[in-house]
C-alpha cells in the first residue's frame, strides 16, 4: 500500500478542517474545489497529493477519519492493520481552546506507539475559537508533554490561517509542510542529478566570468626614462627640438618650467 500520513483528533477539533487545508497547500494553487476520496470504510477518507521538493517528488495521501472514534483503538484488526502499517507520518490535533480536547489527545498518543513505521510524528494545537487564549504556562506543559512522547508540538489558527513559507523559521502549517518535505518517502523519486549538475555549472560559470571581470586592470602607459626616447612616428628623434639645457625653459615671468619636461 502506498505510504501515507494520518489525521487523528478528538471530536470537534477540525482535522478534516486541517487536512483539507494541508491539501491545499501541499498541491497546485489553481485546485479550489478540493473534494476527499470515499473508501472502503466510511470512517474513512483521504486527499491525495503530491509532495515536489527541490530533491524529490512522491504522490502520498493525506488521510482523516470522519467520525470521534479512532482506528487506532482497533489497532490489529484485519480492516485497518494493513493502512496502519503503510503510515509515515502521523498528525494528531487538537483543540487548544479546551483543555479536555488535549486530554483526549493524550490517549491516541499512548495508542499510536502500536504504530510502527512512523517517522514523522507531530501534535498540532489548532485554535478553534478566537475569544479564548491559552496561558503560557499551559503551552509550555502542552510542549514538553509532546516532546517526552516522540512528538513535535506545533500551534496554528483554524480560523485566520497563514502560510508563509519564505521566513526562515517556520510555524503553523507551513512548519507541517516542512517537516512533511524532509520525511523520506518510501515511494519518492528522486530527481535527476544531470539537471541539478546542469544548474550547478551555470552558476559556477557566472562567478568565473565575474570574477575574470573584477580581475583586468588597465594597463598602465610606460613613461620616456630619457628625453632621447622621444622619437616621432618616423623612427626619428626629436631631440633638437629640446633646448640643450632644461633650465633654459622659462615662463615670460622668469619662473622655470622644467616640472613640465620629463625625466
Amino acid at each position: 500500500m502506498e505510504p501515507g500520513l494520518l489525521v487523528l483528533g478528538p471530536a470537534g477539533c477540525g482535522r478534516k478542517s486541517f487536512a483539507k487545508s494541508l491539501a491545499f497547500h501541499l498541491k497546485s494553487p489553481e485546485v479550489l474545489d478540493l473534494q476527499a476520496t470515499d473508501t472502503h470504510s466510511e470512517r474513512l477518507k483521504f486527499f491525495p497529493v503530491t509532495i515536489d521538493t527541490k530533491y524529490y517528488i512522491c504522490n502520498t495521501k493525506i488521510w482523516y477519519e470522519t467520525t470521534a472514534l479512532t482506528i487506532l483503538e482497533e489497532r490489529f484488526s484485519s480492516e485497518y492493520d494493513e493502512l496502519l502499517d503503510s503510515m509515515q507520518a502521523l498528525i494528531l490535533v487538537f483543540d487548544a481552546s479546551r483543555e479536555e480536547s488535549f486530554d483526549e489527545l493524550k490517549q491516541l498518543v499512548t495508542l499510536s506507539n502500536t504504530v510502527s513505521g512512523l517517522e514523522t510524528k507531530m501534535v498540532v494545537a489548532n485554535m478553534t475559537d478566537k475569544s479564548f487564549s491559552v496561558s503560557e504556562d499551559q503551552v509550555e506543559d502542552r510542549k514538553i508533554w509532546c516532546l517526552e512522547n516522540g512528538f513535535e508540538y506545533i500551534e496554528t489558527n483554524s480560523i485566520d490561517p497563514v502560510v508563509v513559507m519564505e521566513s526562515k523559521e517556520k510555524k503553523g502549517t507551513s512548519r507541517v509542510i516542512e517537516a512533511l518535505h524532509a520525511t523520506m518517502w518510501r515511494n519518492m523519486e528522486i530527481k535527476s542529478a544531470t539537471s541539478k549538475r546542469d544548474n550547478d555549472t551555470v552558476t559556477y560559470e557566472k562567478e568565473e566570468n565575474q570574477q575574470q571581470q573584477d580581475s583586468v586592470v588597465e594597463p598602465e602607459m610606460e613613461k620616456p626614462e630619457k628625453t632621447s626616447d622621444i622619437e616621432s612616428s618616423e623612427g626619428k628623434s626629436l631631440d633638437y627640438l629640446l633646448p640643450e639645457k632644461t633650465s633654459d625653459i622659462e615662463s615670460s615671468e622668469g619662473k622655470s618650467l622644467d616640472y613640465l619636461l620629463p625625466e
